[in-house]
């Protein structure tokens, strides 16, 4: 399933199964939180790399 990140507008694909990127990920359950609090669908697998990489600093700012 062809989505858009809605953080950076990009298309990519979603499969929505054990097969996707993102089953490959943890979320800690703080920044699943903020996720959830921003955004309404999924993000791009570069974007949530981003925030998992600067998760103390978003969170801090939040």
């Amino acid at each position: 399933m062809q989505k858009t990140c809605p953080e950076c507008q990009k298309t990519f694909e979603c499969s929505q199964s054990e097969n996707c990127w993102c089953t490959r990920i943890t979320i800690p359950e703080e920044v699943a939180n903020y996720l959830r609090s921003k955004y309404f669908d999924c993000l791009c697998e570069e974007c949530m790399t981003k925030i998992l990489k600067n998760k103390e600093k978003i969170l801090a700012g939040k």
